[in-house]
């Protein structure tokens, strides 16, 4: 059986050096290293991983998106991890929010030419996942809003969790807006709720083609959507709003023998390392109110 206390000082300084999450398991099964990146990425300390069954407890959120242990299990099949090939996973955070992550599996092989363990890299994967397999993953955990077709607000809560951890970890900044359709209620009243659902899912795809692949568009909930931008100062954010406010004015639904146009207000603010995805949302939506307040139809971003 593999023992990590086999590993000579400078390979055990060269694994808990790596940028990259490394998990070591042992033929029992059970984690018997973690390194400080397994740490960073994942949340889990080095004492709450060592000695947990694999893929119970801490690599239990890793699917893809079934469970690894169903048909991927390095034990029952060696031969496909002599070439160690990635895959995209979700891990699950000790905070409870999944992360977009990339794995490689490796057999470890003693001397006699027996498998002693498996090891196990992986690594963030910040908007890397093509947008088809993130739609499929989307659908199989529920994130989906049926009446849009747009990630849900359980999606956004995670994918705002996700951006936080990302902009602790290094710097990478993101800002939020917060829209809300004017008016909707007389939507409803003079068309009906058909037409109200015509009106939320042309405005979502409105939204969703005015973005970049790497944003998120989501329905918060009601009538409001949140977006998240990657990579967007304040300045940025304003501009992006801008465009999708008028985007939203020029569109014409047309449902049964209707013709309805509909505006958005927006709020927005960018994200700062001590924020909490409570103080950026409180923040966003203080700004919706002001743009409500000062006629609609318009964007308010925080400085």
């Amino acid at each position: 059986m593999f023992d990590p206390k086999d590993l000579s000082p400078e390979e055990k300084r060269f694994l808990d050096n790596m940028i990259n999450g490394v998990c070591l398991i042992d033929n029992t099964k059970c984690i018997c290293f973690w390194n400080e990146s397994a740490v960073e990425i994942t949340g889990f300390s080095v004492e709450e991983s060592i000695g947990k069954a694999c893929p119970n407890d801490v690599v239990a959120g890793m699917t893809v998106p079934e469970p690894l242990c169903e048909n991927r299990c390095p034990f029952l099949t060696p031969q496909q991890c002599e070439k160690p090939a990635v895959t995209d996973i979700r891990l699950r955070h000790k905070n409870g929010y999944a992360i977009p992550a990339r794995m490689r599996c490796a057999p470890i092989i003693d001397k006699f030419g027996q498998m002693t363990g498996v090891l196990e890299v992986f690594e963030r994967s910040y908007g890397e996942l093509s947008m088809s397999d993130q739609l499929e993953d989307m659908r199989k955990k529920a994130y989906i809003d049926t009446v849009t077709r747009i990630p849900n607000r359980r999606f956004a809560e995670e994918a705002i969790f996700e951006c936080l951890d990302a902009l602790r970890q290094n710097g990478r900044g993101f800002s939020v807006l917060m829209g809300d359709i004017d008016f909707f209620k007389s939507v409803n009243d003079t068309y009906g709720h058909d037409a109200g659902d015509a009106v939320l899912a042309a405005v979502a795809d409105t939204l969703r083609s005015g973005v970049r692949s790497l944003d998120v568009v989501s329905r918060w909930g009601g009538e409001e959507f949140l977006v998240i931008l990657r990579d967007a100062n304040n300045k940025a954010a304003l501009y992006r709003a801008e465009n999708l406010r008028k985007a939203v004015a020029e569109k014409i639904i047309k449902n049964d023998d209707n013709a309805i146009a509909v505006t958005i207000s927006f709020g927005g603010t960018t994200a700062h390392k001590g924020d909490t995805a409570e103080s950026l949302i409180g923040r966003a939506d203080e700004c919706l109110y002001k743009s409500k307040e000062d006629g609609r139809n318009r964007v308010t971003i925080s400085n």
